[in-house]
């Protein structure tokens, strides 16, 4: 008989502290606006294994990217919004307003969020480095509307719902006619692989690297050899120093709209 006593109890006090559990994991998923100045840790498994989510793969480098010494980490959206409402170390560049950007958390990420409405505008972060010490690019992106028709290919509808530059060449004034970008897309409507130049930008030359909206939604990780673009693009092999990289997204030529969000976007040597 005390036996069972026992095991009623433990029973009960075990059903007690289930939901207690639950419950606290229950709003990680939430997109919410954010303040904090603190860096998000890359993963957190802990709480895969509390909402009884799968367990994601151990990271290559289970280092975060904020703590690494072996990239050029460029978006650290973890320091809050500064300046012209962007993102500290950020400089505006707009085109056509309204403009509205913001940080939003999902989970244990932080993100910069662009929502267009018949606008175009973007940030730059300045730099100064060798492509070739540093040729890979590293970002994850997410769009949640394209503007409807866009193409790059027609001048009149020159809409994407995602663009990231590199660009190449000093950006002081004299210099700027000369200044050589290379740019990756999320297109409306373009085949994945389509290549040529900017119909605004004669000096830059772009990548449609996704497409349509069969990844609407979701978190895409992409990595490209930026000096072999480069070299491909251009046909060049001494590029001048990277001077900045740019976020941008616009829906102005097509009249419509575009939403699209970008995190943990940096420079590597592999």
């Amino acid at each position: 008989m005390e036996i069972c006593k026992l095991f009623l109890i433990i029973a009960i006090a075990g059903g007690m502290v289930l939901p207690a559990v639950t419950g606290c994991f229950a709003e990680v998923e939430k997109a919410t606006p954010i303040d904090s100045t603190e860096p998000a840790p890359i993963s957190s498994p802990e709480i895969a294994k509390e909402t009884g989510k799968p367990e994601a793969p151990a990271p290559e480098n289970p280092v975060p990217l904020s703590q690494r010494e072996d990239i050029i980490l460029i978006s650290k959206f973890y320091r809050g919004m500064g300046k012209e409402d962007v993102p500290k170390g950020w400089e505006l560049d707009d085109k056509k307003k309204p403009i509205d950007i913001s940080l939003v958390k999902e989970g244990d990420q932080i993100a910069v969020r662009f929502k267009s409405e018949n606008s175009a505008f973007g940030i730059y972060n300045t730099q100064d480095f060798d492509i070739r010490d540093y040729p890979f690019l590293n970002w994850e992106w997410k769009v949640s509307k394209l503007p409807a028709g866009g193409t790059f290919l027609d001048s009149d509808k020159d809409d994407q719902g995602a663009q990231i530059y590199v660009s190449f060449g000093s950006l002081s004034w004299y210099n700027k006619p000369f200044v050589k970008a290379v740019g990756y897309y999320w297109s409306s409507t373009l085949p994945v692989g389509t290549e040529g130049p900017c119909p605004t930008w004669g000096k830059s030359q772009v990548i449609v690297v996704e497409t349509g909206k069969e990844k609407i939604g979701e978190w895409v990780a992409e990595k490209r050899n930026v000096y072999e673009d480069y070299v491909r693009l251009f046909d060049d092999k001494k590029p001048s120093d990277v001077s900045a990289l740019r976020l941008y997204t616009n829906s102005q030529h097509t009249e419509t709209g575009s939403e699209v969000y970008f995190r943990n976007v940096y420079f590597s040597k592999e």
